[in-house]
Order: structure tokens, then C-alpha cells, then sequence
């Protein structure tokens, strides 16, 4: 007889059989599984949220300073005093 194990022997050592084993032991690879791919999900989800957030950050520096320009050019025109045009 020779000793390298039969292909069916080989497969049942890296992959339980159900009726052999509790489906406790075959879940940690399916679990390892849905787990890795909802950390890419997560990964996919912070790095959209990143993105949004940069573009946020962005839209309101430019608002503070269009507000700053606008009350800046309304302190000036009420420092000019300028005369009304209708009398």
C-alpha cells in the first residue's frame, strides 16, 4: 500500500462533513468570510464618508468667506456716507 492519502481523504480533512461535525465547526471560515467582506464594506463606506466630508469642508470655508467679503463690502459702502440718489 502506498501512503499518499486518497483525494477524498484529502478533501474531507480541509472541509468537514456535516454529518460528521456540528455546523459550529464549518461557520469560522464562512464567518472569517462575511467578515472580511463587511470590513470592506466599512472600508468602501469611510472612504465615500471621506470624501463627502472633504467636499463639505470645502463648500463651507468658501461660504465663510463669501460672508466675509459681503460684510466687509457693507462696512465700506456704510463708511462712504454716500448721499441717496432720490432727493
Amino acid at each position: 500500500m502506498s501512503d499518499t492519502p486518497r483525494p477524498d481523504s484529502v478533501m474531507t480533512n480541509i472541509v468537514p462533513r456535516p454529518d460528521r461535525h456540528p455546523a459550529s465547526e464549518t461557520s469560522p471560515l464562512i464567518g472569517l468570510v462575511a467578515l472580511i467582506k463587511e470590513c470592506e464594506s466599512i472600508h468602501d463606506a469611510l472612504t465615500s464618508a471621506r470624501a463627502r466630508t472633504s467636499r463639505l469642508v470645502v463648500a463651507l470655508r468658501r461660504h465663510r468667506k463669501r460672508e466675509r467679503l459681503v460684510n466687509s463690502t457693507l462696512e465700506s459702502l456704510k463708511q462712504l456716507k454716500l448721499q441717496e440718489v432720490g432727493r
